[in-house]
């Protein structure tokens, strides 16, 4: 009887063990992917993600206005900081040199219309068209 079991110990041990390495060989590079993310894509940008975004950023701007509230203290500026946070705001949502930047294109095109003998339009609007295609979406 001794014996019998230590024949099936080694056979199921050995059969464990040709399963084991028959899978490490079938596995190809299954090994090298862990930790990238295989099992869910990445979230996709979109109106989706930018949706929820504003949302949990009204929240936030929302419970804060509370505890300012709550303190005493005046807290009813959310349109005007949720603006600021995801760059809605009128003109500070870009850096000061990309500003200066499109001021100086803008300024360049009008300087080339006066030497053609071209009218020169608005430089303003055309800073603020220019500043809206720049503006992320």
């Amino acid at each position: 009887m001794d014996t019998v079991i230590t024949v099936v110990l080694f056979v199921v041990v050995g059969f464990s063990g040709l399963i084991a390495v028959a899978t490490l060989f079938m596995s190809g590079s299954a090994h090298d992917s862990i930790g990238r993310g295989g099992m869910a894509p990445p979230p996709k940008p979109g109106a989706e993600t930018a949706a929820m975004r504003d949302d949990e950023v009204q929240q936030m701007l929302a419970a804060r206005s509370r505890r300012r509230a709550a303190r005493g203290e005046d807290g009813d500026a959310l349109d005007d900081e949720l603006a600021a946070l995801l760059g809605r705001g009128g003109g500070g949502d870009l850096p000061d040199d990309v500003v200066a930047e499109a001021r100086s294109v803008i300024e360049a095109r009008v300087r080339r219309r006066r030497r053609r003998g071209e009218p020169e339009g608005d430089p303003e609007a055309e800073l603020a068209a220019l500043l809206d295609e720049l503006r992320p979406r």
